[in-house]
Formats: C-alpha cells, sequence, structure tokens
C-alpha cells in the first residue's frame, strides 16, 4: 500500500523522499482537514508534532515586542510544519495558522525521528527543505527591505498561486493588509496598480491571476530566487511556471 500511495501524496517532501522511508512513515501518518485560521503551531511553543501539508496555505507570523504582526513565510505543500524539532530546538519561533483552507498529514515528533533516524537520505531532504524555507524568509526580509508595496503585493500573489491548483485566490484588503504588515488602504491603491497592468482582476475577497507573466514582471527580483532553490534542493518544481513548462515537456 505505501509504495502504490507515494506517487499520489500531494505533499512534495512526502512524494519524494525514498521509499523506504516513506514506507516506514505512512503508517503513523494522519490524514487532517485544516479549515482556515487553523493554528498548526504556537510562537514559542512545544513542537509536538510535524504537519506535511497537501493543500491550502499557511503562514508563519512573527510578533515584535508590542504585538505588531508580519508574515515571515509562505507555507505550502512544499512544507513541513515543525521543522524545528528535527535542529533539537524544541520550539517554534513563530505562529503558523492557515490563511486558506486545506489539508496535510501530521505524524509526532517522536514517530518522526523514531522512523528516519536511520534514514540518511530522508533527513538530508528535509534539512534542505529547511534551508530552501530560510532563504525565503531571507528574501521576505530584502522585499521589505527595497521593493514597494504593490511589487511586495506582486510577490506574494505568486507566492500563493504556486501553492493553489486556482487562479482565483481568497484573499481579502484586511488580510493582505495584516500579512504585508501596511496600512488597508496601502493594499487597495496596490491592487489597483496590479490590476492596472493587467495581471490580476480583485473583486471583494478574490483576486483571479489573468497574468502570471505580468504579475512576475511586477514582482522583479523580489520573486523566484528561493523558490529555484527549492526546486534545485527537492527536485520538483515549485513555480506555477515552472510547473506548467515540466508538463510541455512531457
Amino acid at each position: 500500500m505505501p509504495k502504490s500511495r507515494q506517487p499520489l501524496m500531494g505533499n512534495y517532501l512526502l512524494r519524494t523522499m525514498p521509499a523506504d522511508s516513506f514506507a516506514a512513515l505512512y503508517p503513523h501518518l494522519k490524514f487532517l482537514r485544516l479549515p482556515t485560521n487553523t493554528v498548526l503551531a504556537g510562537a514559542g511553543q512545544a513542537v509536538q508534532c510535524h504537519v506535511f501539508l497537501e493543500a491550502g496555505l499557511a503562514s508563519a507570523v512573527a510578533r515584535s515586542g508590542d504585538n505588531q504582526m508580519v508574515e515571515a513565510a509562505h507555507l505550502g505543500r512544499e512544507a513541513m510544519i515543525g521543522h524545528q524539532g528535527l535542529l533539537s530546538v524544541g520550539t517554534s519561533p513563530y505562529e503558523i495558522s492557515m490563511q486558506i483552507e486545506g489539508s496535510g498529514w501530521q505524524i509526532s515528533g517522536e514517530a518522526l525521528r523514531r522512523t528516519i533516524g536511520g534514514h540518511h537520505a530522508t533527513m538530508q531532504l528535509l534539512l534542505r527543505f529547511v534551508h530552501a524555507l530560510e532563504l525565503q524568509i531571507i528574501h521576505s526580509v530584502v522585499a521589505n527591505a527595497r521593493y514597494s508595496v504593490h511589487q511586495r503585493l506582486a510577490r506574494w500573489l505568486l507566492m500563493t498561486h504556486d501553492r493553489l491548483d486556482r487562479n482565483d485566490l481568497p484573499l481579502t484588503h484586511e488580510l493582505l493588509a495584516t500579512r504585508l504588515g501596511v496600512r488597508r488602504a496601502g493594499i487597495t491603491d496596490a491592487l489597483h496598480t496590479i490590476e492596472g497592468l493587467g495581471a490580476i482582476r480583485a473583486t471583494r475577497g478574490n483576486v483571479q491571476v489573468v497574468s502570471r507573466a505580468t504579475l512576475e514582471t511586477v514582482a522583479q527580483g523580489s520573486y523566484g530566487v528561493p523558490e529555484a532553490e527549492y526546486e534545485r534542493l527537492i527536485g520538483v518544481p515549485l513555480r506555477r511556471g515552472q510547473l506548467a513548462q515540466v508538463s510541455a515537456d512531457r
């Protein structure tokens, strides 16, 4: 059963890990439906379990000392929640919650460590994911410091588009403002700017990607480096444009 099931897994890490590791993990995996606002990890709380996301969108949110918050990372089907347990840290530095409903596979930290303890290739795969996630966080810092609000918004929309199998993204102005750390009026202006270029169509509670190529042009260098590194390290297309190219080549 695990051997036939692995190619069907929605999570990229589960799909690409060595077959013997997947066979060892599979009996310990529990399928979860993850509604919007489900908290997957609490800031400063012990990591008790891991979740391999396979659908939906989660956000890692950092808070300042005066309770201001900004998004540190996007997480979707390319990700595993709770990687701090692999690093012997034990606690999460940020809160992770579902922004768009989805699903995933949960495994206890103890079961994960026990089953992959002797599987060097799988541990290397998960640590490569950790590296790609750190790079994404670094580029979020770069984007916040060096790019305009509409360029940062374009990056955010591209990253969301990468993780969902549709062009309609269920996003509100309030959510976007919170995640980008700007005023709601700034998000409205940025959406109008991007929409005027023909990249998106924004309506109440939804942003439709009309031209991904235009959206990438708007984002400029704020988008693409972490995504390319993930693809190099994990061997799975993460960017929607790359995925379409792979499908065409086949």
